[in-house]
């Protein structure tokens, strides 16, 4: 059994509404321990909302539903293969690793009372970028996105901006690393060095779609050919000089293809 994610680790989240508003960010320790048969036992150590200034009425409520998250839950989480299976009581339901580092997975967290989808990508062996969404059954109640760091190392902090927008100037042509092609099934098809991040934006924005900003979290919706679709995330960890993008290719609603990238820019 191996994992990138095994170990002690200190999270920083952020917590936005549905319409983007950014609502405050949350604290939380991560405790993955490896058991018998494939297991791995996962503590989750939820503090309550550091909440922003001056919040609206749905961003106040936000902040309540997600304050009912506060304390410890725990749950197992059984690998299979490339799947991963959560076992509870706190945690149920199912993910996929499509590669080490990168994992995306949807469920019910029962006592908390939201289902839930959620992405983690290792941008590193001490940084990942963390985050997802929390709904009650297709009503959405927060977008959230944060880091993680081996607990040694303190909370990360978050740099955020109010206008939804990463923090900091970005050049295109800083940003270089890998682009991963993946089959359904999770096998690597094609990796691709990319020497300028600004050829993946001119491919995303030739596209017909639709984007939306969560503070550093991108998200992307576009038609890309004929019956073709792609849902893409992009979080931009500005701390780490790091750009994770992880999209979803649909050729006539049916998953046609998985890419991972991962561009870091010169310090």
């Amino acid at each position: 059994m191996t994992t990138a994610f095994l170990g002690d680790w200190l999270v920083s989240e952020a917590i936005y509404t549905p319409a983007g508003e950014y609502v405050g960010v949350v604290r939380q320790r991560r405790c993955l321990q490896p058991l018998a048969a494939q297991k791995i036992r996962v503590i989750q150590i939820c503090e309550p909302v550091e909440t922003a200034v001056n919040l609206s009425p749905q961003a106040t409520q936000t902040a309540a539903i997600m304050n009912r998250r506060v304390g410890e839950f725990v749950f197992d989480l059984q690998l299979a293969g490339r799947a991963r299976r959560y076992l509870g009581p706190d945690v149920i339901g199912g993910g996929f690793s499509w590669q080490e580092g990168v994992l995306t997975a949807r469920g019910l967290w029962p006592r908390f009372g939201c289902n839930f989808t959620s992405f983690s990508i290792l941008l590193n062996p001490e940084r990942q970028v963390t985050g997802g969404k929390f709904f009650i059954a297709n009503e959405e109640i927060a977008t959230i996105v944060g880091t993680a760091v081996p607990e040694a190392q303190g909370y990360p902090e978050l740099e955020l901006t109010t206008d939804g927008r990463p923090p900091t100037a970005l050049n295109p042509a800083d940003y270089r690393g890998h682009h991963y092609f993946i089959a359904p099934d999770g096998e690597l098809q094609e990796m691709v060095y990319i020497h300028d991040y600004g050829r993946v934006v001119q491919e995303i924005n030739a596209a017909p779609g639709r984007e939306k900003w969560y503070g550093p979290l991108r998200e992307v919706e576009a038609v890309t050919g004929l019956g073709e679709t792609l849902s893409l995330i992009e979080i931009y960890d500005s701390s780490a000089r790091a750009i994770a993008g992880l999209g979803k290719r649909f050729q006539d609603e049916k998953l046609h293809e998985v890419e991972a990238y991962i561009l870091t820019a010169d310090r």
